[in-house]
C-alpha cells in the first residue's frame, strides 16, 4: 500500500478559497489515481491513498484490490473501487463526497448515493438528510439534487427529479415518472401510468400507454394522448390536440384550440363540441350536440338526432333532419333543406334551392325562393315567382291513373273536343270559337245555342198541342161514327134476317097455293 501525497494550501486565501483550492487540487489528484488504478494490471493489489489536511477532516482509507481513496475520510472497500471524500464500498465503484456501495457505481456529491449496482448518482446535498443525488436501482442514473432513481434502469435528472419504476425517466426539476417506462420531461411534469409520457411543464400522463404534450397537457385516460397548453384528454383512447382542446369520452377526439369531445365523438376546429355520441363537429364553432349528429361548417349546428348540416350557420334541429347551405334550417323530424338560407319546417318537408321553404307536412319546394306551404304538394315557385315544368314523360291516362299528363296529351284531347264541336285549334292549341245558326240567327256560345233551340221546341210544343187537341175531337168524332156503324151493321143484319124469313114464307104459301089449285 502506497501512502502519501499531501494535499496542503498555499498563500493567504480566505477559508472559501482554500476550499476551492482543495477541491481543484482533489479532482486533479483523483484523476490522477484513477488512471493508476485503471493502470494496474488485472488481479494486481494496490491500494492507493491520498489525504487532504485542508479544512481537517479523517485519514482516508483504501483497503481493498486496486481501490483509490483521496480526500477527508475517503474510504474505498470494494474491489477497483475509488473514493473521493466519500465511500466507496462495491466492486468497481466510485465516488467523489458520496457514497457507493452498488458494484461499478458511481457516487458524486455530498450526500450522493448509488447504491444500485451500476448506478450513477450526480448532485450534492447538504449532508443533513437524504437530499442529493440518489441511485438505487441496477442501472439507475440520478443526477442533480435531491433527484432520485429507484428502480432497474430509472434515469432522474434534475432537481428533486424523481424516476421511481423500473426504466422511467423523470428529466426536469420535480419531474416525476412513477410508471414502469415512463417518460417525464419537463418542469414538474409526471408520468405515473405504465409506458406514459409526459412532455412540458405541468404536463401529466396518469393512464397507461397514455401521452400528454405541453404546458399543463394532461392525460388520464389509457392510451390517450393530449397535445397542447392546457390540453386533456380523460378517456380511454382519447385524443385531444390544440391549446385547451378536451376529450373527456373515451374514443374522443378534439382536434382545435378550444375544441371539445365526448365518449365516440369527434370535433375538429377552433372551438368545435361535439357532445352527442357518435357525433361529428367540424368546423370552427361547429356544434354536434344530438346523437349520432353531424356538423359541419363555421357555426354549423345539428342538435337532432341522427341530424345532419353542411354550411356556415346551417342548423338541423329535427330528429333525422338535414340541412345543407350557408344558413340553411331544417327543424321538423326528417326534414331536408338544400340550399342557401333554406328552410324545411315541416314534418317530412323538402326545400331545394336557396331561399326555398316548404313549411307544411309531406310538403316539396323546387327550386329558389319557391314556396310549399299546404300539405302534401310539390311547389316550383311561389305567388309571384312561377315556373314551367317541361320534359316530362306522357303520363298514363285511366280510371285510376295519378299521372300527369303533358301538353302533347291535352293537345290532342282539345283536336277531339274541336272536331267533336265542329271548329278548329288556335296556334296555341287552345280550341277556337264555335258558331252556330238556329232560326236564321248565329250564336257564339254552346249554351246559347242550346237556349236558341230550347226557345224553338218550346213553340213547336205549343203548337203540337194544339193539333193534339184537334186530333182528340176527331177522335171523338170517329168514336161516334164507329157506333153509328155499328148500330147500322146489327140493323142491316136484322134485316138481312127478316128477309130471309119472308122469303121462306112467300115460298110455302106458293107451294101450297099449287097444290090446292091442283086438287
Amino acid at each position: 500500500m502506497t501512502r502519501g501525497m499531501q494535499d496542503t494550501p498555499t498563500g493567504t486565501a480566505g477559508r472559501s478559497g482554500r476550499g476551492r483550492w482543495s477541491e481543484h487540487r482533489l479532482v486533479l489528484l483523483a484523476s490522477v489515481a484513477v488512471l493508476s488504478a485503471v493502470a494496474l494490471p488485472h488481479g494486481a493489489r494496490a491500494q492507493f491513498v491520498c489525504e487532504s489536511t485542508a479544512g481537517g477532516g479523517g485519514t482516508s482509507s483504501a483497503t481493498a484490490a486496486s481501490s483509490v481513496a483521496c480526500g477527508n475520510s475517503a474510504t474505498a472497500s470494494g474491489i477497483n473501487s475509488a473514493a473521493f471524500t466519500g465511500t466507496a464500498s462495491g466492486m468497481g465503484a466510485s465516488t467523489v463526497a458520496g457514497y457507493a456501495s452498488g458494484q461499478f457505481s458511481s457516487a458524486f456529491g455530498r450526500a450522493a448515493f448509488a447504491t444500485g449496482d451500476y448506478a450513477t448518482a450526480l448532485g450534492a446535498g447538504d449532508g443533513f438528510g437524504q437530499n442529493g443525488a440518489r441511485a438505487y436501482g441496477t442501472n439507475s442514473v440520478a443526477v442533480g439534487t435531491a433527484s432520485y432513481a429507484a428502480e432497474l434502469n430509472s434515469v432522474a435528472m434534475g432537481f428533486q427529479s424523481a424516476a421511481t419504476d423500473e426504466a422511467a425517466i423523470a428529466i426536469g426539476p420535480n419531474a416525476a415518472a412513477s410508471g414502469a417506462a415512463a417518460v417525464a420531461l419537463g418542469n414538474s411534469s409526471t408520468a405515473s401510468g405504465d409506458n406514459s409520457t409526459a412532455l412540458g411543464p405541468s404536463a401529466t400522463a396518469s393512464g397507461n400507454y397514455a401521452t400528454a404534450t405541453g404546458y399543463g397537457a394532461s392525460a388520464s385516460g389509457t392510451a390517450s394522448i393530449a397535445s397542447g397548453y392546457g390540453s386533456t384528454a380523460a378517456g380511454s383512447y382519447a385524443s385531444a390536440y390544440g391549446t385547451n382542446s378536451t376529450a373527456s369520452g373515451s374514443y374522443a377526439t378534439a382536434l382545435g384550440n378550444d375544441s371539445s369531445a365526448g365518449s365516440w365523438d369527434t370535433a375538429v376546429g377552433w372551438a368545435a363540441t361535439a357532445k352527442g355520441g357518435y357525433s361529428t363537429a367540424l368546423g370552427g364553432g361547429a356544434l354536434a350536440s344530438g346523437d349520432s349528429s353531424i356538423a359541419i361548417g363555421f357555426a354549423a349546428t345539428a342538435s337532432g338526432v341522427h341530424a345532419t348540416t353542411i354550411g356556415s350557420d346551417a342548423s338541423a334541429s329535427g330528429a333525422w333532419a338535414t340541412a345543407a347551405g350557408a344558413a340553411s334550417s331544417a327543424t321538423a323530424q326528417y326534414a331536408t333543406a338544400y340550399g342557401s338560407a333554406s328552410a324545411a319546417s315541416g314534418t317530412n318537408s323538402t326545400a331545394l334551392g336557396a331561399s326555398s321553404t316548404a313549411s307544411a307536412a309531406n310538403a316539396v319546394a323546387l327550386g329558389a325562393g319557391s314556396v310549399a306551404d299546404v300539405a302534401n304538394t310539390v311547389s316550383v315557385g311561389s305567388g309571384s315567382n312561377q315556373r314551367k315544368i317541361v320534359n316530362v314523360a306522357a303520363g298514363t291516362l285511366s280510371a285510376t291513373s295519378t299521372d300527369a299528363v303533358t301538353g302533347q296529351q291535352l293537345y290532342g284531347t282539345n283536336a277531339t273536343m274541336a272536331q267533336i264541336l265542329g271548329t278548329t285549334l288556335n296556334a296555341d292549341g287552345t280550341i277556337a270559337a264555335v258558331s252556330y245558326t238556329i232560326g236564321g240567327t248565329a250564336y257564339s256560345t254552346i249554351a246559347d245555342t242550346f237556349a236558341a233551340v230550347d226557345a224553338a221546341l218550346s213553340g213547336y210544343g205549343t203548337t203540337l198541342a194544339s193539333y193534339g187537341t184537334t186530333l182528340a175531337t176527331y177522335a171523338t168524332d170517329i168514336t161516334a161514327l164507329q157506333t153509328s156503324v155499328t148500330t147500322l151493321q146489327t140493323t142491316t143484319t136484322s134485316l138481312q134476317t127478316q128477309i130471309t124469313t119472308l122469303a121462306a114464307a112467300s115460298a110455302y104459301t106458293a107451294v101450297n097455293s099449287t097444290a090446292a089449285a091442283a086438287s
